[in-house]
């Protein structure tokens, strides 16, 4: 019988406390009615489709991590009122007979919760430390029995942000214990470290028609910190975007300078999201600002704005055109990367139309391994974008917008008639 000894920590990191504390209230009637992302933004108790209940447990669970309650502690404390507000024991609810409240019920929440929480504060702490321990290794729990899949994956070794960890970061299941353990390069390779035995993971597809990697249970196979870390930058993008266009330029420079990699992994992760949906996510995002060179140069486009954008719809042109067929298409790696070829690409060009007037601002950066191809960015400058095409709620917004990217022979882009450099 498996005994429970997790507990909240009496001395709970900040990040394990915001990330239970900053849930959101989401009502279902089963687990799976939440999608695995957004396990990690909202706080969800299969059958509880009252906000008071689900008010209640979140409320006692953050009470219980901030003091370090064991479950015995919490249970009794929580039954009572639970019992008051008729969620408890067996009732008919659609139609079905289901379990309500019960004591192996709320140890299953307390689990959940209590290592969800943990997990993901173990992420957000790993991407602090990844440059002197770049590595996770996959470990057991203290369970007396194991799933045979988790006991397969033990001592499994991968790179912190490998994208193998968007599906098998612990928990993996309803009662998992399974851990991972940061590490050294050195260790690492003491240990055998070798990319190619990186198990490429086979899917199953539930009843539900959701995919499900074998040896996780149906809803668990994400990563609650980088889930989560999602979705704060999703909304911190957004709140720039929305943002009157002197005060959206200023806040996204200080985000690229105190933490450069965190948003550049938020748009590839938001990147890689419109790809998912094929295009269909129309949400706008913010690539980078005009630099002040950039600005000063091109004062004959009589600039709006200093923010660069690109929209969902845009991106997946960039990744999926026609033009694909043709070889123009410029590496996915560097659609996802497009902050880096705004903040810092190796020629700036400004398009000169016949008629001598200028038009759209190009973006050039060398192609790794491609000798004389470059990617050609064009933004357009002071595109206005309507509410309804670009999720953007205010009526009219002026962005500078990326319209296009494509491969192209550098030699092609020295054509004094044709663009005017920047310098």
């Amino acid at each position: 019988m498996d005994k429970e000894t997790f507990k909240f920590g009496t001395q709970a990191t900040a990040e394990l406390r915001r990330f239970l504390a900053n849930k959101g209230l989401r009502p279902a009637f089963d687990w799976d009615e939440v999608a695995e992302e957004e396990h990690a933004f909202s706080f969800t108790v299969a059958k509880a489709t009252e906000l008071d209940v689900l008010t209640t447990i979140k409320a006692s669970l953050e009470k219980a991590q901030a003091a370090g309650v064991p479950f015995e502690a919490w249970q009794k404390g929580l039954r009572p009122e639970l019992q008051k507000l008729g969620w408890w024991g067996k009732k008919t609810l659609r139609g079905r007979r289901v379990q309500l409240g019960s004591s192996r019920r709320l140890k299953t929440i307390y689990r959940a919760n209590i290592r969800t929480a943990h997990a993901a504060a173990q992420y957000t702490r790993a991407m602090r430390r990844k440059a002197a321990l770049p590595f996770f290794i996959y470990e057991l729990g203290p369970s007396e029995t194991h799933r045979a899949a988790h006991v397969r994956w033990q001592g499994m070794i991968a790179p912190v942000d490998h994208a193998i960890w968007d599906t098998l970061y612990p928990p993996n299941g309803w009662g998992c214990k399974c851990r991972l353990r940061q590490i050294s390069r050195a260790e690492a390779e003491r240990r055998g470290y070798d990319a190619k035995n990186i198990p490429e993971l086979k899917y199953d597809e539930d009843e539900n028609g959701q995919l499900v990697a074998r040896g996780v249970d149906a809803s668990w196979g994400t990563n609650p910190g980088k889930a989560r870390a999602q979705t704060l930058h999703n909304l911190a993008n957004r709140r720039i975007v929305e943002a009157p266009p002197a005060w959206s330029a200023t806040a996204l420079r200080d985000w690229q300078a105190t933490d450069p990699d965190g948003f550049a992994r938020g748009f590839a992760g938001w990147a890689e999201g419109v790809l998912d949906s094929r295009g269909r996510n129309k949400e706008v995002h913010a690539v980078g600002v005009l630099s002040p060179k950039v600005r000063a140069q091109a004062q004959r486009l009589k600039l709006a704005a200093d923010l660069v954008v690109i929209d969902g719809g845009g991106l997946f042109h960039l990744v999926e055109h026609a033009k694909k067929a043709k070889g123009k298409t410029i590496p996915k790696e560097m659609v996802l990367d497009l902050p880096a070829i705004i903040a810092r690409p190796d020629q700036v060009l400004v398009e000169v139309k016949s008629d001598g007037t200028e038009g759209n601002l190009v973006y050039v950066k060398a192609i790794a391994g491609e000798k004389d191809k470059v990617a050609r960015v064009i933004v357009q400058p002071s595109r206005t974008s309507k509410a309804d095409d670009s999720a953007i709620k205010r009526e009219r917004v002026v962005f500078n917008t990326v319209i296009s990217a494509s491969r192209v022979d550098g030699r092609d882009l020295k054509d004094s008639k044709s663009y005017r450099e920047i310098k």
